[in-house]
């Protein structure tokens, strides 16, 4: 995942990311599309779905190193998602928002 860094002569600590395979999970368009390309503009590689169902299915695809899921989707919740991923692919970390209220 996240490779190391190296610091300047002016005490500046670089970091150098190899590219990543993420999941992002989120039921809001904008949202979804914005976190999206700023990931590719980064290097990354996004694989993007907007219901727990949706997320499920591109797992049984593709191997992520990082899920992005939201707390509150329409068809499951947060915890859910989160608890069905880890079941299927135990080596993804994983990263919880939401921009609501949420007992998580």
């Amino acid at each position: 995942m996240c490779g190391g860094g190296s610091s300047r002569a002016d005490g500046v600590r670089i970091y150098h990311n190899p590219a990543m395979e993420l999941l992002l999970v989120q039921d809001g368009d904008d949202f979804r599309d914005t976190v999206a390309r700023w990931m590719v503009r980064h290097g990354h590689r996004v694989a993007e779905g907007a219901s727990g169902q949706e997320g499920l299915a591109l797992i049984t695809q593709r191997q992520f190193d990082v899920a992005i899921l939201d707390a509150n989707l329409p068809d499951l919740s947060g915890l859910d998602l989160l608890q069905e991923i880890k079941r299927r692919a135990d080596e993804i970390e994983i990263i919880m928002l939401t921009g609501e209220d949420a007992h998580v």
